[in-house]
């Protein structure tokens, strides 16, 4: 499966640690990997409860809010936002910044 990634795509997670907010930047590849080496895939369920997308041109932004499910229960809920180009074949994404947490489901 060809996945929709430009070339030099960036992955950037929100959290806490010690009590402070941080960005931490990761390695997509790995991430990928650790999504497809979920055993039970049939158990796992992405649900996308609001989609904004912003575009200009052959650029565009999308802001998703998500709620994210583990063998039917509430895992962790927030938001990603992802920045787009349009290049050869298609719309690519080139960004991507991912600010879920279990603490999130609280307040939604």
């Amino acid at each position: 499966m060809k996945l929709p990634f430009s070339e030099n795509v960036s992955y950037q997670s929100v959290g806490t640690v010690d009590g402070k907010k941080v960005v931490r930047t990761s390695d997509l590849d790995k991430l990928i990997q650790e999504i497809a080496d979920i055993e039970d895939q049939a158990k796992t369920k992405l649900e996308v409860v609001a989609l904004k997308i912003n575009i200009n041109g052959s650029i565009a932004n999308a802001w998703m809010s998500c709620k994210f499910y583990q063998y039917g229960a509430l895992h962790q809920c927030g938001v990603n936002a992802l920045q787009l180009t349009k290049e050869d074949g298609g719309w690519k994404i080139v960004s991507t910044l991912d600010g879920h947490s279990r603490e999130a489901c609280l307040t939604t």
